[in-house]
C-alpha cells in the first residue's frame, strides 16, 4: 500500500526527530527500527516516502541517515540552516535556497508534480512555458527536494541517436591501459541505471532524466516510444540494438520529465513563434506517452517576490515591476517580438546591485540583446518608469566601440 507523504506526516516526523534530539541533549543520536514506531519504519523503509521525510528534515535543519539492513536512522542537528523557508500564513514553501544562495521561489504546480514523481507509478511530465518563467529552476528544485541526481539531455537538431541510446567509441582500458573500442552508454542508459547496483538490484536513490526544450529534438526521438512505457513494476525498458539487442531496465523509481517553449504540438500563433525557435510539433505517438502537462507562465506574484528579495528599496522595486508591466503590454499587443521573462528581472535587479544604477542594469543584462528596431520602444517605457534614457546611455558608453 502506498505510503502518502503530506504536509502532516512531514511535520510529525520532523517534531519527533527534534524530540529525540531535544530528549537526550545532544547534537547527534541513533535510533534502532523498533524506536521509530511502525508509521515511520514503514515510511524510513519505502523508497519513495524515505527520502521526502530525510529531505524534508535536511531543509529544516536536521540530517537524517538511514541504515536499510536494520532499519536504524540517525538524526544530526545540521549547522548550515535550513535551505526552505515557509510562509507564515500558507504554512507551504515560499522559496528554496540552492547552494549558491540563489532564493527559487516555488510555483504553483510544484506540489502537484511533485506529487506525480513522489508516487510509486512511474508517471512522466511534460511542462512548457515562454523562455526564461522558471522551468528548469522548477526540475532542479524537484532534484533538490527528492534529493536525486538529474540527467540532462539537451534537445537540439544535432542530438545523434548514440548520445541517447549509447554507441561504440575508442576509451581506455582500466586493467592494461591501452586504447580499446567498446560501447560506451548513452544518457538513458546512465539515467535508468542510477541507484541499481551491478545486478540491478535497487540500493540508491533513482534519477530524474530530464529533457531540456523537449520540442527541438529530431526525429530520432520516435525511438523512445517503447522507452517511455514502464512495466507493471514501474520500470522501464530499453533494448539496445547498437549493442546486440541488450535489455536495460531501469529503477523503478526512475521518473522523466521534458521542457519546452511551445505544447508539443508546434509554433500555433505569433506569440509563440516570437518565444521560441522550436517550430514543428513532437510525434504525437510520443507526445502522449506523457501522462501528465502543465503550463508554467510568467507569475506576477512570485516576480514581485523575487524583485523584493534582490533590491531593499521599495520605490526601485516599484519602478521596476512598472516597467516589466509596459514591456509585457506592449508584448500582448504585438508592439514587441523579443519576450521578457522573469530571468531577465532578476538579471535587471542584480545588475541594480552591482553597478548601482538603472539604465547600467538594464543595458548591459537586457538591451543590448534587442533588435535594433524595438530598442526605441524600450526605450520609452524606461523613460516613464525610471526617467533614464537607455539609447543615450549606450550610445555615450559605447562612443569609442568600433563595429
Amino acid at each position: 500500500m502506498a505510503i502518502i507523504v503530506d504536509h502532516v506526516l512531514k511535520e510529525q516526523f520532523l517534531a519527533f526527530c527534534r524530540e529525540n534530539l531535544k530528549t537526550r541533549g545532544k547534537d547527534s543520536c541513533v535510533l534502532s527500527g523498533d524506536m521509530l514506531g511502525d508509521k515511520f519504519k514503514n515510511a524510513m523503509a519505502d523508497a519513495t516516502a524515505g527520502p521526502l521525510l530525510r529531505n524534508y528534515c535536511s531543509q529544516n535543519g536536521l540530517i537524517v541517515g538511514y541504515t536499510r539492513a536494520n532499519g536504524a536512522v540517525t538524526i544530526t542537528k545540521n549547522p548550515n540552516f535550513k535551505n526552505v523557508v515557509f510562509n507564515a500564513i500558507e504554512e507551504e514553501p515560499e522559496f528554496m535556497t540552492f547552494g549558491d544562495g540563489m532564493k527559487y521561489f516555488l510555483p504553483y504546480c510544484f506540489n502537484d508534480i511533485l506529487k506525480i514523481i513522489s508516487a510509486k507509478q512511474s508517471h512522466s511530465v511534460y511542462i512548457y512555458g515562454p523562455t526564461a518563467c522558471g522551468k528548469s529552476l522548477l526540475v532542479k528544485a524537484l532534484a533538490k527536494e527528492l534529493g536525486r541526481k538529474v540527467f540532462l539531455v539537451s534537445c537540439n537538431c544535432e542530438l545523434r541517436n548514440e548520445d541517447l541510446m549509447g554507441g561504440y567509441g575508442p576509451c581506455i582500458d582500466k586493467t592494461t591501459g591501452q586504447n580499446i573500442v567498446k560501447f560506451i552508454p548513452g544518457i538513458i542508459e546512465q539515467a535508468m541505471r542510477e541507484g541499481l547496483d551491478e545486478n540491478g538490484n535497487e540500493v540508491g536513490e533513482p534519477a530524474i532524466l530530464y529533457f531540456d526544450e523537449f520540442p527541438a529534438m529530431p526525429v530520432v526521438s520516435i525511438a523512445l516510444n517503447h522507452f517511455m512505457e514502464s512495466n507493471q513494476g514501474g520500470k522501464r525498458e530499453l533494448i539496445l540494438k547498437e549493442d546486440g539487442g541488450r535489455k536495460v531496465v531501469s529503477h523503478s523509481g526512475l521518473r522523466i520529465i521534458a521542457t519546452g517553449n511551445t505544447n508539443g504540438r508546434g509554433n500555433s500563433s505569433v506569440k509563440s513563434m516570437a518565444y521560441t525557435a522550436q517550430a514543428n510539433p513532437i510525434d504525437f505517438s510520443l507526445l502522449r506517452r506523457f501522462e501528465f502537462c502543465f503550463n508554467m507562465g510568467y507569475d506576477k506574484n512570485m516576480e514581485k517576490r523575487v524583485i523584493e528579495s534582490l533590491v531593499d528599496e521599495p520605490d526601485v522595486c516599484a519602478k521596476i515591476l512598472q516597467f516589466r508591466d509596459g514591456i509585457r503590454k506592449a508584448l500582448r499587443e504585438n508592439e514587441l517580438t523579443t519576450p521578457f521573462g522573469t530571468s531577465h528581472l532578476v538579471s535587471i535587479c542584480q545588475g541594480y546591485g552591482l553597478f548601482g544604477t538603472i539604465e547600467q542594469a538594464i543595458v548591459n543584462t537586457f538591451f543590448c540583446f534587442l533588435l535594433e528596431e524595438e530598442r526605441a520602444r524600450y526605450g520609452n517605457i524606461a523613460n516613464l518608469c525610471f526617467g533614464v534614457h537607455l539609447e543615450a546611455y549606450l550610445a555615450k558608453n559605447s562612443a569609442n566601440v568600433d563595429g
